[in-house]
């Protein structure tokens, strides 16, 4: 059974079994290199001008500290030597209250349609979202930094917008946003 199949106890179980203490695995190496004829009277070591060490050799060790894992603003240290991540939580998922969409030159169905699957990935990845709307920003309307600044924080202090997901076409509008 594959180990990504397998439920936590499953994996225990394997690795248990799997498990060797040092002098009983060198025993099991040894062996199993004589079973194979890895030795040096062997015809085939012979030919190929190989040889074979009698005893194993050794390496000093050390333990290392585990690593530390920086991310933007943030750094995650796991203890306890702990190297398998797969469980650690590092970066939380984000929580928006109320998020506002903002859509211009983009026909409102696709706005819609591209919504729902950010909405949908966001949900799969953990995160928590609110309500939201739409709005749509037409050409008549005044397109500076200073208009859409004050319908963010219309939003903001109205609705609890605490997120503005613009979708554009490449327009002007799109730089202004940037």
């Amino acid at each position: 059974m594959p180990k990504t199949k397998m439920n936590k106890t499953q994996e225990a179980n394997m690795i248990r079994a799997a498990q060797r203490t040092p002098l009983v695995l060198m025993d099991e190496i040894a062996v199993q290199k004589n079973l194979a004829g890895m030795i040096n009277n062997n015809v085939y070591v012979s030919a190929a001008q190989m040889k074979v060490a009698d005893d194993m050799n050794s390496v000093s060790a050390q333990v290392v500290k585990a690593p530390l894992i920086v991310f933007k603003q943030n750094a995650k240290s796991v203890t306890f030597a702990e190297w398998d991540l797969r469980e650690v939580q590092f970066v939380a998922p984000a929580t928006i209250n109320a998020f506002i969409v903002f859509f211009h030159r983009i026909n409102r169905q696709d706005a819609q349609r591209f919504v729902q699957m950010v909405v949908g990935r966001a949900r799969e990845v953990g995160m928590t979202l609110g309500g939201y709307d739409y709005e749509e920003i037409n050409d008549d309307q005044c397109l500076d930094k200073n208009s859409i600044e004050k319908r963010i924080l219309y939003h903001r202090d109205t609705n609890g917008v605490d997120f503005v997901l613009a979708v554009v076409a490449g327009t002007p509008f799109h730089h202004i946003l940037k």
